[in-house]
């Protein structure tokens, strides 16, 4: 046992196991490309009033990228800004005073950068944000100071708050406010909300105070709160995606925000091409009913084996229907109907006898040769109605730390394992993060240890 101690020592310490200080965890770094629209005397935006912060040249964009890995590093989720470039537009200045609220034309400037990519020197490997001297928007002090559709493409004024930048990119990755998916008070109908699809956020109301939040959900003060309570309240009301306006000291996202995140990012049609990684989860007491595509094969006798109908029916399917990488990465539920085709059957069928043996007895017991046709499955037994279709719900979770290594994993990504022994060898081949997930509720860095016990 004590070899298996300093085994699992060695490796806590070499790949990040156990509980780990923010800055000792490994990040995946997110490409931003910024832009700064001039106006028709190339000039940059101006702030013409007093405000805290803006983006008016070069080095407060990178104090700005700066501050938000700073936070990074703290909320140690795994990831950082990778500045790409600042780029200054010119020739494009009917967009210089374009309004960022959601009463612009930010409509008009999607489209006017989707037939011109070069003009406006988008990349396809970034998330795109635009910078313009726009004086009114929603007013400094709003969160709505920026408009943003889900293509990588964000449009903000010079005169954003510190946080502008960072919530937009949150809901560039697919995260909602923390009272929904909803803006104003008018457009989430007056109430209390809690539908932006994460379990551990309480609801949430725009421009609440934390007494207010504390006694919706809990019925106390926030003086009588318990530590979980005043943590879930501070989760809500620090939040990144709320209208709260938290200050960078305080400004935080939960365990299920930062898996959308992950979940977007792991994404190949649409948002890993932006990371230099992807994250792959290892959970060993995950739900059976969530398999990953490694596992389906193995798994394929226990799900169909009791059906009338051949295995290989569904395992051929598999093999000509192969799933794309999005489904080894995501954490969630993503449902796969199979639905194996029934081979022909013969060309004489229904009608009996069969045209050179009608001394066979009918029905008949199995369908020998030569008369089974021939590109049925050799253990296809004779049933005149089609197979079955089998629904599979598919999720990025690997029992194994070598499975997840084997199946899933590329160079440069994260293992982000859940907490606990897993009694395993394990190979490693590539440059790769191991990592230990975090407590969905507390937030602190779990333990893990491998080893064969």
């Amino acid at each position: 046992m004590k070899a298996l101690f300093r085994i699992c020592l060695l490796l806590g310490l070499a790949f990040g196991l156990g509980t780990l200080a923010p800055r000792a965890q490994a990040t995946v770094s997110l490409n931003i490309s910024v832009k700064v629209i001039l106006n028709s005397s190339n000039e940059w935006p101006v702030v013409t009033n007093q405000v805290t912060y803006h983006l008016t040249n070069e080095s407060d964009i990178r104090q700005r990228v700066a501050e938000f890995n700073d936070l990074f590093d703290r909320m140690a989720w795994g990831f950082r800004f990778n500045l790409t470039d600042i780029t200054t537009l010119s020739g494009v200045s009917e967009w210089f005073d374009t309004d960022t609220s959601p009463d612009g034309d930010f409509s008009g400037f999607k489209l006017a950068v989707d037939r011109n990519h070069s003009k406006f020197h988008y990349r396809e490997d970034a998330i795109n944000i635009y910078i313009n001297g726009h004086q009114q928007g929603r007013g400094i002090t709003s969160t709505s100071t920026a408009l943003l559709l889900l293509q990588d493409l964000i449009l903000l004024n010079q005169k954003d708050e510190w946080q502008t930048m960072l919530h937009e990119f949150g809901h560039a990755m697919g995260l909602d406010h923390t009272h929904g998916q909803c803006n104003d008070e008018d457009d989430c109908g007056y109430r209390w909300r809690n539908d932006d699809r994460c379990d551990d956020t309480i609801y949430d109301y725009p421009h609440k105070s934390r007494q207010e939040i504390a006694l919706y959900n809990f019925n106390v003060s926030t003086n009588n709160l318990t530590d979980d309570q005043r943590r879930q309240v501070d989760d809500v009301y620090y939040n990144l995606m709320s209208y709260h306006e938290p200050s960078i000291k305080d400004c935080r996202l939960t365990h299920d925000q930062w898996m959308l995140i992950v979940n977007a990012l792991n994404d190949p049609l649409r948002r890993r091409i932006i990371s230099s990684g992807s994250t792959v989860f290892v959970d060993k007491n995950k739900s059976d009913q969530f398999l990953t595509p490694c596992e389906v094969m193995e798994k394929l006798d226990s799900l169909v084996g009791g059906w009338a109908w051949p295995v290989s029916l569904y395992a051929d399917w598999i093999k000509n229907n192969p799933l794309s990488p999005e489904y080894y990465f995501r954490s969630t539920c993503n449902s796969i109907i199979m639905t194996p085709p029934w081979p022909a059957k013969p060309d004489w069928w229904p009608h009996w006898p069969p045209p050179d043996n009608s001394s066979w007895p009918w029905p008949p017991v199995d369908f020998h040769p030569p008369y089974k046709p021939d590109d049925w499955p050799s253990d296809w037994t004779w049933l005149p109605d089609p197979p079955d279709t089998l629904t599979i719900c598919f999720g990025g979770q690997y029992r194994t730390i070598q499975n997840g290594l084997d199946c899933a994993a590329a160079d440069g990504d994260r293992l982000q394992i859940k907490a606990g022994h897993y009694n395993e060898t394990m190979r490693i081949n590539r440059p790769m993060t191991l990592t230990a997930d975090r407590d969905k509720r507390s937030g602190e860095a779990g333990n893990v240890t491998i080893g064969r016990n």
